[in-house]
């Protein structure tokens, strides 16, 4: 199996994507719907919360 999800991107040799930096990612989105759709439920302000993840 090849390690890259995407080689040469863009056309740039070497500029690569590792399978693990997709599954990473996609991760922390999934974690920052479920915090923000908890802070609409608590009562949060949303607005902490794109503090906290920027």
């Amino acid at each position: 199996m090849n390690h890259y999800a995407v080689e040469n991107l863009f056309g740039i040799e070497g500029l690569n994507i590792a399978w693990y930096g997709i599954i990473i990612t996609f991760g922390m989105i999934l974690g920052f719907m479920l915090a923000l759709r908890r802070c609409k439920k608590t009562g949060v302000e949303p607005d902490h919360l794109y503090n906290l993840v920027l």
